[in-house]
């Protein structure tokens, strides 16, 4: 009988090796077993060799999420494929979610939250944390989307379980669920990726019997004149949002790369920051930290979260951004703030500090750009007020106090340049106590005495006697030939008196005649006059 079969077999594949039907012909690879013949996908048809479409399966997809829960904290841990995250019953409020996919590299997912106090969150991706963290905000509805070339091939449902309402219904793809303008909060939800096509998940899934509970069809409940989502950044697919929370005002709008946050001239303090990377084509975060005053600096924080304080009349005084993951190998983070007394300063990168430190300065502004790297670097010339003001300055610094949003007016000639100019004359004339020879040696007295005497001026030698001469100004409006006081007994002994030379720097007789910073006493000036009659 085997033999018989095997003699069939062969024979059967020499007729259709001949046959002249085009259906039956088969290639030269057709296997023939001892009991069939297996025809492969590959077929020809008369004067073609298209091969058949392929099939691709598409896999399964795990979602896992996390979510923080009032009370509980992180300590629930991660849930999966329809699980219920939160609680039900127990009156406790989602505060923040995490979300990831697993199982199909070219599948992402995103989310927003609408979360107590600051509306629709922007957008956070692949297990970002979206909402907020110990600040007790209640999230109030979601929404999310997939992401990547395989999005097509899947929906993501979900429904949460709503203060006052239960469970409501499930929403897809994109669907706001939860509720708007009623102040409910969010108190648990179910998430799920099926392919596409699959049936919807039913009213009882996972676990949570949805039809024995309190419960409500409808996905998303808004309050009349809430409906209107908008998501910041999202409309304009921005790679960049930031907003500050200021002083009087709290939060402000969100900004994109290049707008400044914040208020100019206004003299109010920014209290906290939120910085969110946005539409951006790389993997990674946006990490921050600042200097809040009675803290120091805080602890870092990355993707939206809150740096700073809201409610505790803390100024900002300092910050550092940088970029980690991916993105920093594609990207530069550029900032520049905007500080009490000093105005606009210098642009910083990549986790340079940009602010003051010890000086009580309060952060009024900041202007934040990414740019890819090999972009050209932000102009220093775009600053409002001195062009070479430093990006982080400390109580060694302090004559910058004197001139970001003067220095550029200060007059380039006239009586005061005079004075100045004269007195540049004699740098490096060595320092003699009580001298008052302006070649051979002065002490610092004798030194703006003698300036001051090729100019009819008559002044007594001595730092505290001169500095009741002229008229008081402030220091933080010198002018070019102004006499400049230090003391380090509350003004009732001058130790040190020097001339005002423009731009921050004096010129006096300390050692050598000599230019300084006006701040080279740790001190810093405590009181000047002016002489010249400059108005």
């Amino acid at each position: 009988m085997r033999i018989r079969k095997k003699i069939l077999s062969i024979a059967l594949t020499a007729i259709l090796a001949v046959t002249s039907i085009p259906w039956m012909r088969v290639s030269a690879e057709t296997v023939v077993t001892g009991e069939t013949v297996e025809i492969p996908a590959q077929t020809e048809q008369a004067g073609s060799t298209e091969e058949a479409p392929q099939v691709v399966e598409v896999p399964d997809v795990t979602v896992s999420y996390h979510t923080h829960i009032q009370t509980y904290g992180d300590t629930q841990g991660m849930k999966k494929d329809g699980e219920m995250a939160g609680t039900s019953g127990e009156a406790k409020r989602l505060e923040n979610i995490q979300i990831t996919v697993a199982g199909n590299e070219n599948l992402g997912v995103r989310y927003t939250t609408h979360c107590q106090s600051y509306g629709w969150m922007p957008w956070s991706r692949d297990g970002q944390v979206n909402g907020t963290s110990g600040q007790a905000k209640r999230l109030e509805a979601i929404k999310i989307e997939l992401t990547g070339e395989a999005k097509e091939d899947y929906d993501v449902y979900y429904r949460v379980h709503a203060q006052s309402y239960g469970w409501l219904g499930w929403a897809k793809n994109g669907e706001p669920s939860g509720t708007a303008g009623y102040a409910k909060r969010l108190e648990g939800i179910q998430i799920i990726v099926l392919k596409k096509d699959s049936p919807a998940p039913g009213m009882d899934y996972a676990g949570v019997n949805a039809s024995y509970e309190k419960h409500d069809g409808r996905t998303y409940i808004a309050a009349p004149g809430s409906e209107t989502i908008s998501i910041p950044g999202d409309s304009e697919n921005q790679p960049l949002i930031y907003t500050t929370h200021v002083q009087t005002y709290g939060w402000q709008q969100w900004k994109k790369s290049g707008e400044i946050a914040g208020t100019s001239g206004e003299g109010k303090r920014l209290e906290g920051i939120r910085i969110q990377l946005g539409n951006v084509p790389y993997s990674g975060s946006i990490k921050y930290r600042t200097h809040v005053q009675g803290y120091g600096w805080q602890d870092w924080v990355k993707d939206g979260e809150v740096s700073g304080t809201v409610g505790e009349g803390k100024r900002l005084e300092a910050i550092q951004i940088q970029l980690e993951g991916e993105i920093a190998e594609h990207y530069d983070v550029y900032y520049r703030v905007h500080v009490q007394k000093f105005g606009w300063m210098r642009w910083t990168s990549n986790g340079s500090k940009a602010g003051t430190e010890e000086l009580a300065k309060r952060m009024e502004a900041i202007e934040i750009r990414l740019l890819e790297k090999g972009s050209k670097d932000p102009d220093i010339t775009e600053n409002s007020g001195w062009a070479f003001t430093d990006a982080m300055i400390y109580p060694e610094y302090l004559h910058y106090i004197y001139f970001p949003e003067r220095a550029k007016n200060e007059p380039k000639s006239g009586i005061g340049v005079d004075v100045v100019n004269y007195a540049k004359q004699f740098l490096g004339t060595k320092y003699v106590y009580g001298g008052s020879d302006l070649k051979n040696g002065v002490d610092c007295s004798g030194f703006t005495m003698k300036v001051y005497e090729h100019f009819g001026y008559s002044l007594p030698h001595g730092a505290t006697l001169q500095s009741k001469m002229g008229r008081p100004v402030s220091t933080e409006d010198l002018m070019p030939g102004d006499l400049v006081f230090y003391s380090d007994d509350d003004g009732k002994t001058m130790y040190h008196v020097a001339m005002y030379a423009g731009n921050g720097e004096i010129i006096h007789s300390d050692g050598s005649v000599h230019i300084s910073d006006a701040a080279f006493s740790y001190g810093g000036p405590y009181k000047a006059v002016r002489l010249l009659p400059w108005y």
